[in-house]
């Protein structure tokens, strides 16, 4: 069988309503040299016999299954499988236009890049007559850089769209570097993308939106449940503790500084649902945890003015607060 030269990798878990929406925008698609790895982590409804349908009625479509181990493992198992030159993850409940695989893999071609980073759209699906907006609009269109030079570049426009849904990614850098998705983590794609930056020669960028992301009302980030958003902040405190880890590596100062930056935004995220949206529980055990990585001097060494200073002393008074508490 011809290896095909895009692998679409979608993990899938109970996306009945929707999964039919990019099933369909792939079929769709005017270049077909390339195959859909659905991966099943463990769905309970009937989205297996929808894909099941799709694998009957084309053989670039293939069914894998896994106990439900979450999004990272999904797409780690899909990478298992893949064949293609090229590789893009989809999630199952957004869709695409026709015309994106054959525009990517094109601009890919002629700029002799390894990763291109697309666009794409905000979709309303109650409203699909609303006016919709893009992602991103601050990257470097129209240039080919190095993926250290986009972390530098992103941080400081303050716009890092780190959505693996936009990335079209030469499988070789892949295995070459042994990237993978980090089991369990919530927020996966930020680690993955700078991982992927930081090894990247040659990153490209189209602004034309032809992917739509549609917002999930089953999400995480949508139904609080305490555990989940205790999860989540505890992804958020490993996400800051692997950047600043990073930072430290690198011996080019406005990368590690780029670094330091982005983690102290997302100790912001990390702050926000500590404080808002974990209960009393899970805040006493989250300050708990946080008090044991000795963050402050790594986490000050990234601050740029006394406002982020402050914010730092904030978050530990807070932590701290909440760890004496619990006595």
């Amino acid at each position: 069988m011809k290896t095909p030269i895009i692998s679409v990798i979608v993990p899938m878990f109970n996306e009945a309503s929707r999964i039919t929406r990019l099933l369909e925008s792939l079929l769709c698609q005017t270049f077909h040299d390339f195959e859909v790895i659905i991966i099943n982590d463990g769905s309970t409804d009937n989205s297996v016999d929808i894909a099941m349908l799709y694998c009957q009625q084309d053989n670039r479509f293939h069914l894998y299954h896994q106990t439900n181990q979450g999004l990272s493992s999904a797409r780690n198992t899909g990478l298992k499988y893949a064949q293609g030159d090229w590789i893009v993850f989809f999630d199952s409940d957004d869709f695409i236009k026709p015309q994106l695989l054959a525009h990517w893999h094109q601009l890919a071609c002629e700029q002799h890049i390894d990763v291109l980073i697309g666009n794409g759209e905000r979709y309303d699906v109650h409203n699909p007559q609303k006016h919709q907006t893009t992602i991103h609009q601050r990257q470097p269109y129209q240039q080919v850089i190095s993926g250290q030079e986009w972390v530098i570049h992103a941080v400081t426009q303050h716009q890092w769209p780190h959505f693996v849904w936009l990335q079209f990614i030469r499988h070789e850098i892949i295995k070459k570097h042994h990237l993978r998705f980090i089991d369990g983590l919530y927020h996966e794609d930020i680690l993955w993308t700078t991982q992927l930056a930081l090894v990247t020669q040659r990153i490209g960028f189209d602004d034309q939106p032809l992917y739509y992301y549609c917002a999930n009302p089953n999400s995480i980030t949508r139904k609080p449940n305490p555990q989940k958003e205790a999860k989540r902040a505890q992804s958020y405190l490993q996400i800051v503790i692997q950047l600043l880890q990073l930072a430290d590596k690198q011996h080019q100062p406005l990368l590690a500084n780029a670094l330091r930056q982005q983690a102290l935004r997302e100790l912001g995220s990390f702050f926000i649902l500590f404080r808002k949206r974990c209960d009393t529980k899970n805040q006493a055990i989250i300050a708990q945890q946080f008090s044991t990585y000795h963050l402050f001097p790594a986490l000050n060494k990234g601050a740029q003015n006394w406002h982020q200073r402050w914010f730092i002393c904030r978050v530990y008074c807070v932590l701290y607060w909440h760890r004496w508490k619990k006595r």
